[in-house]
């Protein structure tokens, strides 16, 4: 229980649900004992699109089972709306995700909204749409079909917008990631500007352009970098102002990007390491093990 609580249940979510703490210390096997998981620093639980494997990808519902099991920090992918409402949305269709097809810009907010954003979501898969029709649970609980589970309503199985979650969430932090690039990052920033405080956030974005744009128009959020400056990093290391965390994944192609020296490197050079998983097969206990005894600060 002290390791679990000092990890954070919110990074076990699954398994603490089902009560089967002595099942997760087994899983990490003998080279893993329960000790392994102690870190006497705080470690942010973030909750990847509210926990994608768990519950429906990006939705209201999925990021309120996520808080509800520990999540320390909300991470969110954003993009603009046809009529420039920043949305909870990863890919830059809604093929994905709903029952509807298209670009996201292509529909109004309010269209987004009404969409079924359960409508694939099958536990352990992001977006699986070849299982049995029987498998999609929550499908149809946006549009009426299918009753919400006990708690929620049908909104919260739709794509969201920002602004609705940080109403739903008022006390949480956001990492956030932006999609839609210049335009997305001016809308961020002035959205941030009236949502504050500013170190509630953590900023970034794949494309190093967007993330200097976004520093100059809001310097006072923090931000993680870029693509080719973490590459760049990844072979100079030293300080790298003005960024604040660099958020990686453990292994890149046949680079193990996140070791002991890069967590070192890291912090010496005052950044933090948030790492985020390749899939399925990585975001397993053994690795959460290995990289907390590394040091990393949020997983």
């Amino acid at each position: 229980a002290l390791a679990i609580g000092q990890v954070g249940a919110g990074a076990l979510p699954g398994l603490l649900n089902q009560g089967a703490v002595a099942l997760t210390v087994a899983m990490l096997g003998s080279a893993r004992p329960a000790a392994a998981l102690i870190d006497p620093r705080p470690v942010a639980n973030l909750a990847h699109a509210g926990g994608d494997y768990e519950a429906p990808h990006s939705t209201i519902f999925a990021m309120r089972t996520a808080v509800e099991a520990g999540a320390d920090i909300i991470d969110l992918d954003l993009r603009l709306s046809g009529d420039g409402v920043i949305m909870v949305q990863h890919d830059d269709t809604v093929d994905r995700l709903t029952g509807d097809t298209g670009a996201v810009t292509s529909f109004t907010a309010a269209e987004l909204q009404a969409m079924d954003n359960a409508y694939w979501f099958v536990p352990n898969c992001w977006s699986c749409h070849s299982e049995p029709p029987g498998s999609y649970a929550l499908r149809g609980v946006r549009t009426g079909g299918t009753p919400p589970p006990a708690g929620f309503t049908a909104d919260d199985f739709g794509i969201a917008t920002l602004d609705q979650v940080v109403s739903a969430f008022p006390n949480k932090r956001y990492n956030v990631e932006i999609k839609d690039g210049m335009p997305g990052a001016d809308a961020l920033a002035a959205y941030i500007a009236t949502h504050g405080p500013a170190d509630r956030w953590v900023v970034v974005a794949f494309d190093a352009t967007v993330m200097e744009h976004f520093h100059a128009i809001a310097p006072d959020v923090p931000i993680a970098p870029g693509v080719d400056t973490v590459t760049t990093w990844f072979g100079t290391r030293g300080p790298l102002p003005p960024y604040r965390y660099l958020e990686v994944p453990p292994v890149y192609g046949a680079i193990e990007v996140v070791t002991p020296k890069f967590v070192a490197d890291a912090h010496a050079a005052g950044l933090k390491v948030y790492v985020w998983f390749n899939g399925v097969d990585d975001d397993v206990p053994e690795v959460w093990a290995r990289l907390l005894a590394m040091g990393v600060d949020g997983l």
